[in-house]
């Protein structure tokens, strides 16, 4: 069986490092415990090149499968279960933390950013963040992505497989759900997928998740919700995708909705 791997260089030693042990210890406890997600295996950490190693994740991306299969409700409600026992697993005790402080840090960088890039959409920002804020608190923390998009996410087969765990942390995990499905709202701005498709996608993987972790964590969703949509706004700008002063105001509606 042919195997590839790819090499990833780090600017800094101790983000290769910590991101190696993240890996090697969700590796072994998906083989041990058989839970619905895995991660790409690692294969080496070279210290002195700052590289890491790791087998290519096999499969298609979410992404791909969304923009390619007219019917995505298996594909997207297994990837809702993968990560509802991703979140709700076991964390490398080295794995670092992110509170409530380093949240609310992650909404006044969207706040100046997208006050300089949107000026007149300035007071829009401020009162969606005010909202935010208000609504945030801080929660037990538990294994999160931080950085979960459709094309992070691999389908082969029964098996998902989440790449990419640079930011992982212990954090709300609710970040995690929030941050895909603004995502998938974003969609429509940047590939030609009809808007509708894309929320009737996030429908099917925001009911199939909440079904499998505590209830309290749907209640924080549309405040985490609406801060992912912010900080994906101004990545709108710095791609400069056609036509995104619009394509933001209509994230920042959206986010505004979801308040």
């Amino acid at each position: 069986i042919e195997r590839r791997f790819y090499a990833k260089v780090y600017r800094d030693e101790g983000q290769g490092q910590q991101t190696h042990q993240v890996l090697r210890a969700l590796w072994k406890q998906a083989r041990a415990n058989g839970e619905g997600f895995t991660v790409a295996r690692p294969l080496a950490y070279l210290s002195g090149l700052r590289t890491l190693l790791q087998e290519e994740a096999p499969g298609s991306t979410l992404e791909e499968i969304v923009l390619r299969e007219s019917d995505t409700t298996a594909a997207v409600r297994r990837v809702a279960r993968a990560l509802a026992a991703f979140n709700q697993g076991d964390a490398p005790a080295t794995t670092q933390r992110h509170f409530l402080a380093d949240q609310v840090a992650v909404l006044e960088r969207a706040r100046r950013l997208l006050g300089w890039a949107c000026p007149h959409l300035r007071v829009e920002v401020e009162s969606i963040i005010e909202g935010v804020l208000a609504g945030l608190q801080e929660v037990p923390l538990r294994p999160t992505h931080r950085d979960l998009k459709p094309d992070h996410i691999f389908l082969d087969g029964e098996r998902t497989i989440f790449i990419d765990l640079d930011s992982f942390a212990k954090a709300d995990p609710v970040l995690d759900p929030a941050y895909l499905l603004a995502r998938l709202a974003a969609m429509p701005a940047l590939f030609p997928i009809p808007p509708e498709r894309a929320r009737a996608v996030a429908r099917e993987f925001a009911e199939e998740y909440f079904a499998h972790v505590p209830g309290a964590w749907q209640e924080r969703l549309p405040f985490h919700y609406a801060g992912a949509l912010l900080k994906i706004s101004f990545g709108l700008f710095g791609r400069q995708a056609p036509d995104w002063p619009d394509k933001i105001a209509t994230l920042l509606e959206e986010a505004r909705a979801s308040l």
